[in-house]
């Protein structure tokens, strides 16, 4: 039986912890570290994402689609502390270790975070503590990010459609089209507005074609 040595805290620490977020913001803080005991650490590694995630399911198909907004990668080290020559240093107990980290957020259009019944938009960071002989120990912390967009521009303002078009088979022959599309007036909305959707399903088939129109309107928020 393998037994590892015991981390006192490891723990990610924001400079502004409750601050929200926008593009362009720089995201700071610190990783701080305490041991139980003398232990050689080869690397502290970070990670910070954000991710929009989108799953449905039905009796029939799970779909799931995944875009990332942010990744950003480092490996930290802590200012004044000597390390060896492969790169590690030499952690003792009674001391507090911090290693700083800073990255910028893009300008580019970010999702806002929220989690919801068919999808999420998340935004984390991540500290990875190497040790010789050990598995790496991982720390994980989520922060909120709000993307300002002004939904009256002449681009958020025009209608967006989609289309699918899919070929349908019975017992290995070809057995007719189907195909289905669905449309929104305008691209942008606020919180609590009416969202109207439009969807139509053609179905051809060997007896012929049935056009089926609905109308759909709910609130997304």
């Amino acid at each position: 039986m393998v037994v590892f040595k015991k981390i006192k805290c490891f723990e990610v620490v924001f400079t502004e912890p409750d601050k929200v977020y926008s593009g362009g913001d720089k995201v700071t803080g610190k990783v701080k570290v305490e041991v139980c005991e003398v232990t050689r650490v080869t690397a502290v590694k970070f990670l910070a994402c954000g991710v929009a995630k989108v799953i449905w399911s039905s009796a029939s198909q799970n779909c799931k689609q995944e875009m990332e907004y942010l990744r950003y990668e480092d490996t930290l080290h802590m200012e004044d502390q000597a390390t060896d020559s492969d790169g590690s240093v030499l952690l003792r107990p009674g001391n507090h270790y911090e290693y700083k980290f800073g990255f910028e957020l893009p300008h580019g259009p970010l999702g806002t975070t929220f989690k919801g019944k068919y999808g999420s938009v998340k935004y984390w960071v991540k500290a990875f503590l190497e040790r010789p002989s050990h598995p790496a120990q991982e720390v994980r912390k989520k922060f909120e990010v709000v993307d300002f967009v002004d939904v009256n521009t002449p681009e958020l303002m025009c209608p967006i459609s989609g289309k699918k078009h899919k070929k349908m088979t019975c017992l290995l022959f070809p057995d007719g089209h189907i195909s289905m599309s669905a449309s929104i007036n305008r691209k942008g909305f606020c919180e609590g507005e009416l969202l109207h959707a439009f969807y139509r399903r053609l179905v051809r088939d060997s007896i012929g074609c049935f056009p089926i129109t609905k109308f759909l309107a709910f609130f997304p928020f």
